[in-house]
């Protein structure tokens, strides 16, 4: 490719080559008709899905070296596209159809913690992707939307959106966090499950174009 390109169009088409192992088997032996070991991916995907799929031959796997794959493993991830289905869901029910997402004049400390430990894994995943880390960037998303976003985020801002006597201030800058946060993770996860981010991307009463060509986040925006 690269000769007939310098050959064809004097120019090379690609920089970079990322070379990724085998993939084996959950006890890491190669896969087989023989030994009835191989997963079908197409039967993969009816029963887990593609997102899950993807996920899962990403996580745990670095460059140049072999990783063993299973369905359980895929399940899991099956999971946790539940889990952002479920806490996207959340987040558009507490956002009404007209809402324009603009930065509240007061955001409490709390948030604003939960917000720029979201302006850092942004960084960080960024930073992984930009060095081929494709691994590190899912494990990093993964821990942080599931542990961080879903389990203590969303709990965090309940009283201020539910309750009687809440300040108006503060439910404003609960919905503003929870919408920051989903919009920010749906983009970084999107190269790692991109049918579940695009679906979900259309819901959010902001976007005015697909997910697939949309703006990467930036740290400096807070």
């Amino acid at each position: 490719m690269i000769l007939m390109s310098g050959f064809l169009l004097e120019d090379v088409p690609f920089a970079d080559v990322y070379l990724h192992g085998m993939v084996k088997d959950e006890d890491g032996e190669k896969m087989s008709k023989s030994k009835g070991n191989v997963l079908d991916p197409a039967d993969v995907i009816d029963d887990y899905g593609a997102d899950a799929l993807r996920f899962g031959l990403v996580v745990g796997t670095t460059p140049g070296n072999d990783s063993n794959i299973s369905e359980e493993k895929i399940e899991s991830f099956r999971r946790f596209a539940n889990k952002i289905w479920n806490a996207s869901k959340f987040v558009l029910m507490n956002t009404s159809e007209d809402y324009e997402h603009e930065t509240p004049e007061h955001i409490p400390d709390e948030y604003r913690a939960y917000l720029d430990q979201n302006n850092e894994v942004a960084d960080q995943v960024t930073e992984h992707i930009e060095k081929f880390q494709f691994n590190l960037a899912a494990e990093k998303l993964y821990e942080f939307f599931w542990h961080t976003f879903a389990d203590e985020v969303i709990e965090a801002t309940k009283d201020d959106l539910y309750s009687d006597d809440a300040d108006p201030a503060d439910t404003e800058a609960a919905r503003y966090t929870l919408y920051e946060i989903l919009s920010v993770n749906l983009t970084l996860l999107h190269p790692f499950m991109p049918h579940l981010t695009e679906v979900l991307w259309k819901e959010l009463p902001t976007t005015d174009r697909m997910l697939c060509v949309s703006d990467w986040p930036s740290s400096d925006k807070s």
